[in-house]
């Protein structure tokens, strides 16, 4: 993740500052793909990072988290063999090194009531059937956040782009056919704007309301 406050990391620069170890996007990507690994991460990134995003309400500790615990999978995957479900086991080891750093001091959220384990972390198994029931929920719950209403559809559109599918800025702003700076500014201001609504950060939506977060990102002609 790169140092500005958009959340969003410089994959085409190798020189870029990165808050979370291992360098940049593009030497994770290129990796992943050596490693055959890279359908399996993608497929899992945007579910992964919903979950503490869920519990932490804070986006840049849900992609550090999400990004360390790619990291941790390719030495263990390449190590163990790939897990039977994926996803529970990133989100697991994402959880897990939270947990770490708040003990350690690293970051200054409280740590979660439901995430308080003892030092003994639990079976592994039993980590990804807790975890698991919560994830297609969790994603819902991502996606119409960034569809709220006071976002404009420029904005809610490129914090998908960055926080769901992680993609760049540079690669966003290519999409847009804008600037990389421009495409930080405008998360960053998303971001504020989420947080003085104040109303529903990963929270799903009163029914009520459904129709107009779908319309916000062309989804009116969903069911």
């Amino acid at each position: 993740m790169c140092s500005d406050d958009s959340g969003c990391r410089h994959r085409h620069d190798r020189g870029a500052p990165d808050r979370h170890p291992g360098g940049d996007g593009a030497q994770l990507k290129s990796t992943v793909v050596a490693d055959d690994y890279g359908a399996v991460l993608q497929a899992a990134y945007p579910r992964v990072v919903a979950s503490p995003a869920r519990t932490f309400r804070d986006m840049d500790v849900a992609q550090d988290a999400t990004h360390d615990a790619i990291f941790r999978a390719l030495s263990s995957w390449h190590r163990d063999g790939v897990p039977h479900d994926p996803v529970a086991w990133l989100v697991t080891t994402g959880r897990n090194l939270v947990i770490d750093r708040i003990r350690r001091g690293r970051f200054e959220q409280p740590l979660p009531e439901e995430w308080d384990v003892p030092d003994s972390a639990p079976t592994h198994a039993t980590d990804e059937a807790a975890e698991h029931q919560h994830l297609k929920d969790d994603l819902l719950r991502l996606l119409f956040t960034y569809c709220h209403p006071s976002l404009t559809e420029e904005s809610q559109i490129t914090l998908i782009l960055c926080i769901v599918l992680d993609l760049s800025a540079a690669e966003i702003a290519a999409a847009f056919l804008s600037t990389r700076e421009a495409v930080e500014r405008r998360i960053t201001r998303a971001k504020a704007a989420l947080a003085k609504a104040g109303d529903g950060f990963v929270c799903l939506p009163k029914v009520s309301f459904w129709s107009d977060r779908r319309r916000c990102c062309g989804w009116s002609t969903c069911s």
